[in-house]
């Protein structure tokens, strides 16, 4: 059988061409994709507007937030966290809460948290210890910001910031077992310098302890009995990948936040019975010890199955 020179030829420019365009397409995907991870030009200025850091974080999603963070020079992350933040304390605390802010944003995990400095307002109250998070703020006590240890000040920005993204995200609100336990979570899996033992009990731990603690500890004019907080579809697409990138992905416990009998049968099953009004070591011995056999149980169960109440 012949071959038709022209044809053979014309064949085999139409599949160069087309591995040059694919190549092509792809160089511009990737090149796409990096400009998206890189901070526009004038958010990188001495007197880069809140507004303007605001509204580039809500295009992205937080990964890319965090490539572009981790992208810059540690003087220009500097410059960058200084103009999102509005912190309305003195200027030695400001200095404090600046540095523990950008302790924050360090970490290769959190540089999302740029988008809640630009949309938040951090306050200072007179209080021995503590701090809460309410509306478009957070408010740290004057003993907190006295502290020697910065890094107590920066989990606890990180903590009480994780809360204004849950509600910004429509994600674990209000007084819930999940609000807390992921405001608690997000700085415990996202530094190596916590202790290792409360990072093995993961996301289980601070979820239903809170349910416990409200139960039998008790907060005055809240309630004893609180909700688990399951995320609703309501979940924006940047709650939700925060969720499973970070908050699920790293947990021992792996808690199927999203399955609200799933994660009240695993509640029943396992937790429910322990007392949260005793030593706070004793309280995580006991912890882990259902910890252990939550894991076991599971393990030997198939995955559909999981969640499933006991026959």
């Amino acid at each position: 059988m012949s071959i038709n020179p022209l044809r053979h030829l014309l064949s085999t420019c139409f599949v160069v061409c087309a591995l040059v365009c694919s190549a092509a397409a792809a160089t511009n995907a990737t090149e796409a994709t990096a400009a998206s991870r890189t901070l526009p030009p004038m958010l990188l200025l001495t007197n880069a507007s809140r507004a303007a850091i605001a509204a580039w974080c809500a295009t992205q999603p937080a990964s890319n937030i965090n490539a572009a963070l981790q992208a810059l020079t540690p003087p220009q992350r500097r410059q960058l966290v200084s103009c999102a933040l509005d912190i309305t304390v003195t200027p030695a605390e400001t200095q404090r809460v600046t540095e523990a802010a950008l302790l924050v944003t360090d970490s290769p995990d959190l540089g999302f948290y740029l988008e809640l400095y630009a949309t938040t307002q951090i306050r200072m109250h007179d209080a021995p210890s503590g701090a809460y998070a309410a509306g478009d703020h957070i408010s740290l006590s004057s003993g907190m910001l006295g502290q020697k240890d910065i890094t107590v000040l920066r989990n606890t920005i990180t903590h009480e910031l994780f809360h204004i993204f849950n509600h910004q995200q429509h994600a674990a609100g209000g007084i819930s077992a999940l609000n807390e336990g992921t405001a608690i979570w997000i700085f415990k899996c996202a530094y190596s310098d916590l202790p290792r033992a409360e990072y093995d009990l993961g996301l289980a731990e601070p979820t239903f302890g809170t349910i416990n603690f409200y139960r039998d500890l008790g907060i005055k004019g809240y309630p004893k009995h609180i909700d688990m907080g399951i995320p609703t579809k309501d979940i924006t697409a940047k709650g939700r990948e925060v969720y499973e990138t970070i908050l699920m992905a790293r947990d021992p416990s792996r808690l199927p936040v999203f399955d609200a009998q799933a994660m009240q049968t695993i509640y029943t099953n396992y937790f429910a019975g322990l007392k949260r009004d005793q030593a706070f070591d004793q309280w995580l011995r006991e912890f882990r010890c259902a910890h252990v056999r939550m894991l076991r149980e599971r393990d030997a169960v198939p995955p559909q199955k999981q969640g499933a109440p006991p026959a």
